[in-house]
């Protein structure tokens, strides 16, 4: 027996997808070339995000989050900019941004060769010294606000870098450097 996708929608649209043997008579759709229909379901009865492994799933989050990671860099560091603060994170995040690229852009003949090598440590000595270089204005920046010790955990540091210290920033609460109250999220009412 063969059921094309729409027959599931409505059944589950109209509220008669109730019963265990409604779900096994869906799930028993048979693969058929490419006339439409699909298995909902492997031959366990499970949805398929079951037997996907954790390891790509992490993968596949590492490997987002590492190619977005140079632009929150960047952008930590024009913040960094505009509360008066060093633009050291911004041209370290912006370099590891253009190396970043190159090394996905530039064909190496062979693998291990001495300009691959270079540009992976490059790649690496740029993650960890933007990393901490924000995480050093940031402490800085917060710890001269508040007037006491802004910690932020060094091995997260290095691991996420951007990610991990962005999620640290906070708003100038209750007042900016001229006194008045936030505008944000965090505005201070009277």
């Amino acid at each position: 027996m063969t059921l094309p996708i729409t027959p599931f929608f409505t059944l589950l649209a109209s509220g008669t997808l109730e019963s265990i043997e409604d779900m096994k008579r869906i799930n028993h759709v048979r693969q058929v070339g490419s006339s439409g229909h699909i298995r909902l379901f492997d031959q366990d009865g499970l949805p398929w995000t079951s037997r996907v492994p954790w390891g790509v799933l992490l993968f596949w989050v590492a490997a987002i989050l590492f190619v977005f990671a140079p632009l929150v860099g960047i952008y930590s560091g024009i913040w960094l900019i505009s509360k008066g603060k060093s633009a050291r994170s911004l041209i370290l995040y912006m370099a590891l941004a253009i190396v970043s690229v190159l090394a996905f852009l530039v064909p190496f003949p062979t693998h291990g060769t001495t300009a691959e090598t270079v540009m992976d440590l490059s790649i690496l000595i740029l993650w960890l010294v933007g990393a901490f270089a924000l995480r050093r204005d940031v402490m800085r920046y917060y710890s001269g606000r508040e007037g006491s010790p802004f910690p932020l955990n060094p091995v997260l540091t290095a691991f996420f870098g951007p990610w991990y210290v962005g999620c640290h920033l906070r708003a100038d609460f209750p007042s900016d450097d001229s006194g008045q109250g936030g505008t944000g999220v965090l505005k201070l009412i009277v």
